[in-house]
């Protein structure tokens, strides 16, 4: 009776994961989580962010994209009495073109507002943010993406690499983990994606 059950489960979960994704798409809801240690003044502080990003495929080449974070800075290393809460909010375009079947071309481009506080003190800073890359679907269930981001705010620059891995357990729910590397910063994440 047991493995009826068990049986019976299988076939009703196994259709979802069987189903192929057969193209790239740029309209979908995102929950992210990363962790990782910030470049503070020569000393590398630990960092933790929750963010969301809500992307709206405009155009055949063209996709909106609102992001926005929330996250604290450890300062305990630096000796600062107080840890830094931060939040980034930004909105863009992402451009993207087919390269070769299922392996776009990307570049996005973002206009950034952030805002840093520690106790009574606060800052904001408006900046902008360009990447070019690559999104390839590699198989039915697995897609990479990677790109060259460069980033401006506060009268400073930072080039990046990111990337990510994804695994797509339905043509709507995906999984990936992200990873950041730069000078001033290094992170890595995990980003749970709902496609329309």
């Amino acid at each position: 009776m047991k493995l009826r059950q068990i049986a019976a489960a299988a076939a009703l979960l196994l259709p979802g994961l069987a189903l192929a994704v057969d193209e790239l798409n740029y309209t979908y809801v995102e929950g992210l989580y990363m962790t990782g240690e910030v470049d503070r003044s020569g000393t590398d502080t630990d960092f933790n962010r929750l963010g969301g990003i809500v992307s709206y495929n405009l155009t055949e080449n063209f996709a909106a994209v609102l992001s926005g974070t929330t996250g604290e800075v450890e300062t305990s290393k630096t000796g600062a009495p107080r840890d830094i809460d931060t939040r980034d909010l930004a909105a863009g375009l992402t451009a993207h073109f087919p390269l070769f079947d299922k392996v776009d071309f990307i570049a996005p481009v973002a206009i950034h507002h952030s805002k840093a506080r520690a106790g009574s003190k606060q800052k904001s800073d408006v900046g902008y943010s360009i990447a070019v890359g690559v999104r390839a679907l590699l198989t039915e269930h697995i897609e990479a993406e990677g790109t060259i981001r460069h980033f401006h705010i506060d009268g400073e620059s930072d080039q990046s690499l990111i990337g990510s891995a994804r695994f797509h357990f339905t043509e709507a729910l995906s999984l990936a983990l992200t990873g950041q590397l730069s000078d001033d910063v290094n992170s890595v994440g995990l980003a749970a994606r709902f496609a329309f």
